[in-house]
């Protein structure tokens, strides 16, 4: 999707008002071109779903509901698409999808920061009201979880791991880091780090790791007495929402285990960004290349995917795609879901557009306009 499309499709969605949320799409945006900036030479995973040894696969729906590809094997799948094509839902029956949420009991447009489990998202109001609550889908219903001190929260900037809710907040010309239990229990103020402009942010039960918009390089800092120091090796990677960090032109790095995935790239006249993306910042003669630890979505004048490694290059046969990093989905011409792993594939509506994604911690929630109407749809991926 182009910067251009993604702009004219905020427009409509404020104009559609009360429809939330509006600064939700001025952050997908805004995610959007950071990704495409920092990440044209090589990207990471978001959110926590991936391992490197073995890919953790979007659940595919069973076989007798699922006619769009063959099981997963060696190799890349990329099918036609079929006559009729099924919808989300089918070909990934663990999806959830929420339809038009309701704003907040601050009677302000909903944002959606983080997920507790698929059918219970964390939502606070826009602009932010101090508090955030528990939404369940199914019910439709808002349950008050914590009332927050600290700052606005957004969902670049929190995680939700096995025991807590860890969030970092913006403090003049540092950054706080929040965490409270999953209850939204014993909420308060881990500690600081001396940089401003928190980009993206990982958590596990012991630590929190943390990069920044001014500067290169991650930050750890402990969960337990708020310690923060720069992580050592990692000075010139960035995050986004996964523990497996990246650098421009650079290998894939695990922030816990400190294992790498290099990533190749072939050479040529040079990278050429897909139309309404930003420059690219690789080296003069290698190709853009955008990867998970599972696999790449390489391109100069057409587009591939391929193993980090370079290997199983296949060529993509769908208009108009462009990669959602965590679950290794491909969108196709705004309307279409591919899983290039499994062959998996569904769309939201025919008439339905793709308007962004949101990565969190536990998976990906893609959002589409459907009739003037946004729809937003959790995709659950594997740890």
């Amino acid at each position: 999707m182009t910067n251009t499309d993604l702009s004219a499709a905020m427009t409509s969605f404020a104009d559609d008002a009360p429809q939330p949320p509006i600064d939700l799409l001025e952050r997908v945006e805004t995610r959007h071109r950071r990704r495409r900036r920092a990440q044209a030479a090589v990207a990471t995973c978001a959110a926590v779903a991936v391992v490197a040894a073995g890919a953790g696969l979007l659940r595919p729906a069973p076989e007798t509901a699922q006619p769009a590809g063959p099981p997963a094997t060696a190799g890349f799948h990329l099918p036609p698409v079929p006559a009729t094509v099924p919808s989300i839902k089918q070909a990934w029956p663990d999806a959830v999808v929420a339809d038009a949420i309701a704003n907040t009991p601050a009677g302000r447009p909903p944002l959606v920061v983080g997920v507790l489990d698929p059918t219970h998202w964390l939502v606070v109001s826009q602009p932010d009201s101090g508090k955030m609550w528990s939404y369940a889908v199914a019910d439709r219903k808002y349950r008050p979880l914590l009332t927050h001190t600290g700052g606005a929260v957004f969902q670049e900037s929190l995680a939700v791991t096995g025991k807590a809710i860890v969030r970092a907040v913006a403090a003049g010309d540092h950054t706080e880091v929040w965490m409270s239990t999953r209850d939204g229990g014993n909420d308060h103020r881990v500690g600081t780090v001396n940089q401003k402009d928190s980009n993206s942010l990982w958590a596990d039960d012991t630590n929190v790791y943390l990069s920044f918009n001014a500067v290169p390089g991650i930050f750890r800092m402990s969960l337990n007495d708020g310690r923060a120091e720069p992580l050592d090796g990692f000075d010139q990677f960035r995050l986004d929402k996964s523990p497996w960090a990246f650098s421009d032109a650079g290998p894939l790095r695990n922030v816990v285990t400190g294992q790498e995935i290099a990533v190749a790239r072939s050479t040529g006249a040079g990278p050429t960004a897909p139309a309404g993306a930003q420059p690219s910042s690789a080296p003069s003669g290698e190709e853009t290349v955008e990867c998970t630890p599972a696999f790449c979505v390489a391109w100069d004048a057409a587009k591939f995917v391929q193993r980090p490694d370079g290997s199983e290059r296949t060529p993509v046969p769908y208009p108009g795609v462009e990669m959602i990093m965590p679950g290794h989905l491909l969108v196709s011409d705004e309307k279409l879901l591919v899983d290039p792993l499994t062959g998996v594939m569904g769309q939201a509506g025919p008439e339905c557009r793709y308007e962004g994604y949101l990565a969190m911690s536990g998976g990906v929630i893609v959002n589409w306009r459907c009739k003037g109407s946004l729809s937003q749809i959790f995709l659950r991926t594997e740890n």
